[in-house]
Parts: structure tokens; C-alpha cells; sequence
């Protein structure tokens, strides 16, 4: 029986592709639905230390948030990048 929960992995460098590749062969198998997302962009999951991050919380946010940006999706998890300082853009949800 497949699970409904979504998983999202992020790798950095070629060194994690072998790791990734038998990941989605190990949810092919499991009967998982399998969707596979790629972008020429160099975006690591690496986070800031200057947002003074002061849990683990905030260091997951701070990646997501720049994912997401990224992806130009609405998130109020931080300002986004070029924003005047104290503005977090558009709220979730919002166009």
C-alpha cells in the first residue's frame, strides 16, 4: 500500500545523485506516485546565517523560503530576496 504523504528531497553536488536516483526507484516500487522536478539554476540547500537564524525551524524556513522564491509561489516565511527590509511580499494565497 503507497503512502499519500509527499516527500521533497533536495540534493547538492553529483555526489547525491546516486543517493536520489535509488530513492525514486525505492518509491516506484513502494507504488508511490513519483513526480520529478529540475531546474537548470544552482540552487543548494544551504542556509543563510545571516538571518540569525535561532532554530532548526528557522534554518528549514530559510530554505524553503528561497526555494519557493524561486519558484515565484507566495510565503510569508521571509522577506524575499530584494525586498525593503520589515516587507515579507505578498501573503500566502495571494497573486
Amino acid at each position: 500500500m503507497a503512502s499519500s504523504r509527499t516527500i521533497t528531497v533536495a540534493f547538492t553536488g553529483a555526489s547525491g545523485m546516486p543517493y536520489g536516483l535509488r530513492l525514486l526507484e525505492c518509491q516506484l516500487q513502494a507504488g508511490a506516485q513519483v513526480q520529478l522536478l529540475y531546474s537548470p539554476v544552482l540552487l543548494p540547500p544551504a542556509p543563510g546565517f545571516y538571518a540569525r537564524p535561532r532554530t532548526i525551524d528557522d534554518l528549514v524556513d530559510f530554505v524553503v523560503a528561497r526555494v519557493l522564491d524561486h519558484l515565484q509561489v507566495a510565503h510569508d516565511l521571509l522577506p524575499r530576496w530584494g525586498s525593503p527590509p520589515g516587507d515579507a511580499g505578498p501573503a500566502s494565497g495571494s497573486a
